[in-house]
């Protein structure tokens, strides 16, 4: 099982939720929110800001005389997980989106291109070329035989 799968069963299995601005949340919710917005919707970046401040927040751990975490420790550190996978995850589609974008976009202009520079070589043919080529392609058109 990978961390993420790990990361995702202890969520699930603690029904983890998320305190927020805008109400309690779930994971599920997580997947929904935008990355960062202009105006005043609720963001990850912002959830995770706000978690990454509560962890802040917590005692340092003496790893020495064996002081541990608390389980309110171990949520918030699985809440921040949680949070910056979905962002990671998110964040990858959209960079990946952009490329699909730009290269849908590049073949469209090389097929403008492509169309361009046909046009331009049937344009140099000679008039006497030129009715030839009509010609031949009347005369498939005509032997074509059409459905009854």
């Amino acid at each position: 099982m990978s961390n993420q799968d790990k990361l995702f069963e202890r969520a699930s299995r603690a029904n983890l939720t998320f305190e927020t601005r805008i109400g309690t949340l779930s994971v599920y919710d997580l997947w929904r929110l935008p990355l960062l917005a202009k105006n005043n919707k609720f963001t990850l970046n912002e959830l995770a800001q706000d978690l990454h401040g509560k962890l802040k927040e917590q005692p340092q751990i003496d790893f020495v005389n064996g002081t541990e975490t608390n389980n309110e420790d171990s949520v918030l550190q699985l809440q921040f997980d949680i949070v910056l996978h979905i962002i990671n995850v998110l964040k990858a589609e959209r960079d990946a989106a952009v490329v699909r974008e730009q290269a849908r976009s590049e073949v469209e202009r090389i097929k403008q291109l492509l169309q361009d520079a046909e046009n331009r070589e049937l344009s140099s043919k000679s008039v006497e070329d030129l009715r030839a080529m009509l010609a031949a392609a009347q005369a498939k058109l005509a032997t074509q035989v059409t459905p009854d």
